[in-house]
């Protein structure tokens, strides 16, 4: 069930009241055991929060998504044991927080359009587009790994019965 219109008042109010009371702060986690839409409504409610971890009755490992594209940016936990969730994140000068994923996706297209320019020759209108495409593409990749820019990485490690058996996987739990 989902929460109602008066309680998502109160649950909102009750959260502005406490995020106000912590004072000043790098970076705001918020652990909401809620309905994963009803976490997206309140994370709509609270732009002050950086990241909301919610829990709920959903199964399946979602993308971090941002409402709006605005903060918070909001992670199902809703695994059931069976995946560990793994944030990392890195607090610079400038926010919001970036999602590595991006950087990631930005350098993949770099390979795909310096593939494209090894293989065509001269100076056509293709070339100089796809050299275009790969200055902005590496200026957007520079700007995402600047230290000035707030960053997180998110990934999942889904569980099964190799896992206690597995040295790296233990030491990467230890870790936690």
């Amino acid at each position: 069930s989902h929460i109602g219109d008066a309680e998502a008042t109160e649950i909102t109010a009750a959260a502005k009241e406490a995020l106000a009371a912590l004072g000043p702060r790098d970076v705001t986690v918020l652990l909401a055991a809620i309905p994963y839409e009803d976490a997206l409504v309140l994370a709509r409610a609270l732009p002050q929060v950086d990241f909301m971890i919610q829990s709920g009755n959903e199964r399946g490992t979602v993308a971090p998504q941002r409402v709006d594209e605005k903060p918070p940016v909001v992670f199902s936990s809703a695994q059931r044991g069976q995946a560990l969730g793994k944030l990392e994140v890195r607090v610079g000068a400038q926010r919001p927080f970036v999602d590595l994923a991006d950087a990631d996706r930005l350098q993949q297209q770099l390979k795909t359009v310096d593939g494209y320019l090894s293989f065509v020759r001269g100076n056509s209108k293709d070339v100089q587009e796809l050299k275009a495409r790969r200055q902005n593409l590496q200026r957007e990749r520079t700007a995402m790994e600047s230290p000035r820019t707030s960053t997180f990485r998110f990934t999942w490690q889904v569980l099964n019965s190799i896992y206690p058996e597995d040295a790296q996987w233990r030491a990467e739990v230890l870790k936690v």
